[in-house]
């Protein structure tokens, strides 16, 4: 009658028009955890960046129990959280992984966890400390040169890496996963230079030291 059999996505108030209790059967329910999962996910991906920026902060404020990232959000500021937000919405199936997803923005591992995630990590286990140290070093001399990652551009990155790679008879994605580990002190993260945008020169820096 409604045409809406095979849509999934509904408001409140078109529950409330199309509920009809002759549709109830006996039949034993089955409650789908994964399919709630799914819909939470897509309900995520649908806020807007305002949107998702405050249901956050809500959230985190009745739940989240990591205070110095509660601290470090206040210091940066609204406009820092939504653009780290931004970036990992479309990983974010539940609320509670965000503080996971966000905390490269916010913290920094030690330098010794740091070259044990590159000791670990498939893309770069075969890379020596002495090739690691030569490029990260590289990379600083040529950021150091521009004004901002912003202005560097995308091409213009990702065609320094590739030609320091073939320079030095290397793979890129050995380099660029380098990179992604030292700069956000992990493997698993969003676009790498998407984040460093985010992060901005100064502390890319702080950090590649």
């Amino acid at each position: 009658e409604h045409g809406e059999k095979e849509r999934e996505f509904y408001t409140l108030e078109d529950f409330i028009e199309l509920f009809d209790t002759e549709n109830l059967n006996k039949s034993n329910p089955v409650f789908n955890r994964d399919k709630l999962v799914w819909f939470n996910q897509k309900y995520i991906h649908m806020l807007k960046p305002d949107q998702f920026v405050l249901t956050f902060t809500q959230w985190l404020e009745n739940y989240g129990d990591d205070t110095d990232l509660k601290n470090s959000i206040i210091e940066h500021g609204p406009d820092y959280l939504e653009s780290s937000l931004v970036l990992v919405q479309e990983r974010c199936k539940v609320l509670s992984e965000l503080p996971d997803l966000i905390s490269p923005f916010y913290t920094y591992p030690e330098k010794s966890a740091v070259y044990k995630v590159v000791e670990t990590t498939k893309q770069t286990n075969k890379l020596d400390k002495s090739t690691i140290d030569s490029f990260v070093s590289a990379f600083c001399s040529e950021l150091e040169q521009q004004s901002s990652v912003k202005k560097w551009g995308h091409e213009s990155w990702e065609t320094f890496v590739r030609t320091y790679a073939e320079s030095n008879e290397l793979k890129a994605g050995q380099l660029f996963m380098t990179l992604r580990i030292v700069i956000l002190g992990t493997p698993f993260s969003p676009p790498l230079f998407e984040s460093m945008e985010v992060l901005e020169k100064e502390t890319i820096l702080e950090r590649l030291a």
